[in-house]
């Protein structure tokens, strides 16, 4: 309710929660490189399988590990507390905008000086007089980070400084199980937050592999700019503090729906940003539209001056010593139009009638282009007329009366198809009948008269009307 007396006073803040909780669970799992949306569904069914995947979690990608097969290693992260998902819930019943929830952990890694910036393989340890934070670090990625409470103020500062390295030891011989640091590796240990006055002790008790790293006073004081430290905090809680203030990424564990308004607000700058994109590419669209308009009318204005000045010019009769040459002319492009021309429209058209003859079957094909060309002594505007015939020599392959009836059926479709023109039935065996060659197709012919189908076809254009 402290929080809402607040907010009511600043209803434009946007709300951030820093935990550092004892329940923090991590665990570093490698799976298959999977791209698109198969990889994130992956992830979301085993984040879903994590027992501690409860309310509050996120998982973020760490590195690629190079073995049979490319992997990637993720951190799952999860943070089970009710007292914080209460307010989260309360917060948004009252349209509170929250920004997202971090653990302190997590923005130890943007937050490092730069003396710690070059370490393979890092412990840091964030002391309080109450509680001690351990993290691992590997190549500025955490892998793990660990809580726990120190003996109480009753106890002596050896007590404090045996359980300090104690945890050390055991976080140590962690590593080298799962493999994440060799025997021959050194782990570098730095202090963050409060400095006790037991640190030579601390030093005299780590473990063989262990190295000590110290941070100046400046690297310490880096993140303050000059401002004193608010009471309560450490350094690395105020410079947690300030990374998350200039809204850098970093893995958020708050739910989606907490996160809705943030979301739509978001989505109402992209949207306006698209908007603002189309109606430039409509304005450029729209230009590069007139240009190409002013482009062709210039190109039809400085035709037709073109053609005003032929018409201009007299024009000068043929003289009759030229009329070998333009007919010879002629005669050459009539020749190149009919080289042009292939038979491939005759070849469809047989393509579609051999659909579903079975008894008869194609033995040649003569493909023919002949021009009639208008006479001299008549005067006509008429172009040359162009007919196209196709010569198919037919075989029976089975005599019965199936063959005569598919024959016939064969007859008329090529009748009724609109490329053909006419049709003639030749016989080429001596034993051919006059009746037959002048297109009486009667009964089929036996296997020792192969008919012949001399196919005339009509103009492209004229078929196609």
């Amino acid at each position: 309710m402290a929080l809402l007396d607040w907010w009511q006073q600043f209803p434009q803040a946007i709300i951030s929660f820093l935990t550092n909780h004892a329940d923090e669970q991590y665990h570093v799992e490698t799976l298959p490189q999977v791209r698109g949306s198969a990889g994130h569904q992956l992830l979301m069914r085993k984040l879903a399988t994590w027992p501690f995947a409860q309310g509050m979690h996120t998982v973020c990608r760490l590195d690629n590990v190079q073995g049979l097969r490319r992997e990637s290693r993720f951190l799952f992260v999860a943070l089970t507390s009710p007292l914080l998902a209460d307010w989260l819930n309360v917060l948004h019943k009252h349209s509170i905008r929250i920004q997202g929830l971090y653990t302190q952990a997590l923005c130890l890694a943007c937050c490092l000086p730069a003396t710690l910036q070059g370490l393979m393989h890092a412990l840091c340890v964030q002391y309080t007089p109450q509680q001690v934070r351990i993290s691992y670090l590997q190549r500025q990625r955490l892998f793990f980070s660990r809580l726990f409470l120190l003996p109480p103020d009753t106890a002596t500062p050896e007590d404090s400084v045996g359980r300090i390295a104690h945890e050390v030891t055991q976080m140590r011989m962690t590593l080298i199980h799962q493999h994440w640091l060799q025997e021959a590796d050194v782990l570098s240990l730095t202090w963050l937050g409060q400095v006790p006055m037991d640190i030579p002790l601390l030093k005299a008790q780590l473990s063989v592999g262990c190295q000590w790293v110290d941070i100046s006073e400046a690297d310490r004081a880096r993140h303050l700019k000059g401002h004193a430290l608010p009471e309560g905090l450490h350094a690395m809680e105020w410079a947690a503090i300030q990374h998350i203030l200039k809204g850098r990424p970093l893995p958020n564990l708050a739910p989606e729906p907490v996160l809705m308004l943030d979301s739509s607000m978001r989505m109402k700058h992209r949207l306006h940003w698209a908007g603002a994109v189309m109606a430039g590419l409509i304005v450029l669209a729209g230009w590069v539209g007139i240009q190409a308009t002013q482009q062709a009318q210039g190109q039809m204005l400085q035709i037709k001056r073109q053609l005003n000045v032929g018409q201009l010019k007299p024009s000068e009769p043929i003289n009759q010593a030229q009329l070998p040459g333009v007919r010879a002319l002629t005669q050459a492009v009539q020749g190149l139009q009919s080289s042009v021309r292939s038979p491939d429209r005759a070849l469809v058209i047989m393509q579609h009638v051999l659909l579903g003859v079975s008894h008869w079957q194609v033995v040649a094909l003569e493909w023919g282009l002949a021009g009639s060309a208008a006479q001299d002594d008549v005067p006509t505007q008429q172009a040359s007329v162009w007919k196209e015939t196709l010569t198919v020599t037919w075989s029976q392959r089975d005599q019965n009366d199936q063959a005569v009836i598919e024959w016939q059926q064969l007859l008329s479709r090529l009748r009724g198809l609109p490329e053909v023109e006419k049709i003639e039935v030749l016989m080429p065996s001596a034993s051919a009948s006059n009746a037959q060659r002048q297109g009486n197709t009667g009964q089929a012919p036996g296997l020792d008269q192969p008919p012949v189908l001399k196919l005339y076809l009509r103009d492209a254009q004229a078929a196609a009307l």
